[in-house]
């Protein structure tokens, strides 16, 4: 037989205090849902951040392996030589190599971290750890673009410095060889100094070099990037030109053979400086009109991963071509023609 309750049991109201557990629970159940119901607004750009970062990363390996066999190359070849300058020359090497393997260990540890962060964000079970994962994506970031900054320029620093040296030991027996120098050498200073401060500044976090998440303040990285680039064709031109003329004057004379190495030379110099310039240019037309689309697309990416390792890579790919072709007695670096 059933027992019946009285009418007021059934309607009776439940304690507030679970009743507020209750409503802790239906908010605290509505939150996961949403939480992991709801895409991030941030997913797809992010990831494509990544992704650009991942082409940098594998071409920065690839690259650095090739930096590191031809460093080997050089400085051998450079040690089996009576040439002048070779001691500077083959330090010079080994900082190259030892650079762009810190470039290249640099690269990779970020990109580390940023998919680490990024699939961090995507698992979050909560709101507020999803915003907490996602700004610190976002200084991660920043201050990527400002490493990366200072990076570029010290490394184009370094390799400006060598070129400086080179086109010295080639003038060195003229009389104009300071005046020759100085120009390049106050621009090369100039820039360095001017894209540091640029770079240390508190709005730098907008001024990246080739950085997609760059939302203004172009002007300085422009001027930067054209300032590198007058540097290397001015280096290039003053160069080239002298040993343009020690072949003029050898073909009066009848020196066929040295003539020719005159040419092997300026057609080295001159491929290696046009690889940079192209490089540059890349940069200066996808800051200036290409937008973070264009940047971190993976052609860009992969430019911007290699421009690093081509920096330390091409002095070493001189003094091998020229030591393989076996066309000069030293290198171009050490800015002497002599006969074998």
């Amino acid at each position: 037989m059933a027992i019946l309750r009285p009418a007021s049991s059934l309607t009776a109201p439940l304690p507030l205090t679970i009743v507020k557990a209750q409503a802790a629970g239906f908010r605290s159940n509505l939150t996961d849902r949403l939480c992991r119901t709801m895409p991030s607004a941030f997913s797809g750009t992010d990831w494509t951040f990544v992704i650009s970062e991942i082409f940098k990363s594998a071409t920065a390996l690839f690259l650095n392996g090739i930096c590191i066999l031809l460093a080997m190359q050089a400085c051998y070849f450079l040690n089996r030589r009576a040439a002048s300058g070779r001691g500077v020359l083959i330090c010079a090497m080994i900082v190259a190599c030892s650079f762009a393997i810190l470039q290249m260990s640099y690269q990779v540890v970020f990109t580390a971290m940023f998919v680490r962060l990024l699939r961090s964000v995507e698992i979050a079970e909560t709101i507020s750890d999803r915003e907490r994962l996602q700004g610190s994506f976002q200084h991660l970031s920043q201050v990527k673009g400002q490493w990366d900054n200072i990076i570029i320029i010290l490394n184009n620093f370094g390799a400006d410095c060598l070129f400086i040296y080179r086109c010295y030991t080639i003038w060195n027996s003229s009389r104009y060889k300071r005046q020759i120098i100085g120009l390049p050498l106050f621009l090369l200073l100039s820039t360095t100094i001017f894209g540091i401060v640029v770079s240390v500044s508190p709005s730098s976090e907008n001024n990246a070099i080739g950085h997609g998440r760059a939302a203004g303040g172009q002007e300085h990285i422009v001027l930067l990037l054209l300032g590198m680039i007058f540097t290397n064709i001015l280096l290039t031109g003053f160069t080239t030109g002298r040993i343009w003329w020690t072949r003029r004057y050898l073909r009066v004379i009848g020196e066929k053979n040295l003539t020719q190495r005159c040419n092997t030379v300026i057609a080295i110099l001159l491929e290696s400086s046009a690889l940079y310039l192209v490089l540059t240019f890349t940069f200066l037309l996808t800051q200036c009109i290409g937008g973070a689309a264009a940047i971190e697309s993976p052609a860009i990416s992969a430019l911007m991963g290699a421009g690093g390792q081509l920096m330390n890579l091409i002095p070493a790919l001189i003094i091998v071509r020229v030591s393989l072709a076996r066309t000069i007695d030293v290198d171009p670096n050490a800015g002497s023609l002599k006969p074998q």
